[in-house]
């Protein structure tokens, strides 16, 4: 949350910081409908909607998952060019040296990373962090491990054979970042960073890398929290829809009203919680 507060580039809305603030500390919502029968969502996960918003993040219905896949991936490219690399962009026909009609598309070609060897390949997966793969509350790198073992068999070998590299990029929605891609990433800044100073100080590459970190954070929330308003106002059509022939004038009239006397409820009590906040820091 906090990078989003001083990046210029990546702030958030009011709107925007209620649905993340709500995510992150597991606040219902008050703006996502309380539902008196189940609305059932047709994506692949097996939970169902949650007041604090935490679905429509990984979500799979309107290609929520797939913009939340496609902005990391952008801005990754985006750093990597801006050290100075040949990235590709999703690059088409790496393997068909070895195999004929192989479909395969990673996201990431980098074709001239420092230090020299082979062109390095990298794949983008954005996970959640309590699924089935994280079976204790202190394994919160499990799911991260999961999906680069998933992606792993699904590159490794045949990018080893076609003469690459393979790492995969696995972030988490909670914005953690998988070992191997900031191995890579601090590696890359480093060198960069020598081609000017061979001297430079670890403080210097740590600062930057720290930047990238905070940007790709950044990215990570504010797509989530554009996820679930997109996510809530589909349910709120959604049951308005199906509530129509159902439900008096007044019945509606009863529900908006306790629906807005919530929400103004829930931003009072923001309003007092970052006062507090702020005067603890002074």
């Amino acid at each position: 949350m906090r990078p989003s507060m001083f990046s210029k580039d990546q702030r958030l809305s009011n709107e925007e910081f209620i649905a993340a603030f709500c995510r992150f500390m597991t606040l219902e919502n008050p703006s996502i409908p309380r539902l008196n029968r189940v609305f059932p969502c047709s994506c692949n996960q097996n939970n169902g909607f949650d007041l604090f918003g935490c679905h429509w993040v990984g979500c799979t219905v309107n290609g929520y998952a797939k913009i939340m896949h496609d902005n990391l991936t952008h801005l990754m490219v985006t750093h990597l060019r801006s050290a100075g690399l040949v990235v590709l962009l999703e690059p088409l026909h790496l393997f068909e040296n070895i195999q004929d009609e192989d479909n395969r598309r990673p996201d990431i070609l980098i074709s001239n990373p420092y230090g020299g060897g082979p062109q390095i390949i990298l794949d983008v997966a954005v996970t959640g962090v309590n699924g089935q793969s994280r079976r204790s509350d202190t394994g919160t790198d499990q799911p991260l491990e999961y999906r680069c073992n998933q992606k792993k068999v699904k590159y490794a070998q045949v990018a080893q054979d076609n003469g690459y590299r393979f790492i995969p990029a696995i972030f988490s929605h909670a914005g953690q970042i998988h070992k191997e891609v900031m191995d890579l990433m601090s590696s890359q800044i480093k060198h960069k960073l020598e081609l000017d100073d061979p001297q430079v100080q670890s403080s210097k590459i740590k600062g930057m890398l720290n930047l990238w970190v905070k940007q790709l954070s950044c990215v990570i929330n504010r797509t989530a929290a554009r996820n679930i308003i997109a996510g809530k106002a589909a349910l709120v059509d959604a049951v308005n829809a199906s509530s129509n022939d159902d439900r008096t004038s007044n019945q509606r009239d009863d529900q908006l009203a306790a629906n807005s006397s919530a929400a103004h409820n829930f931003i009072e009590d923001l309003d007092l919680s970052l006062i507090n906040q702020d005067h603890r820091q002074h």
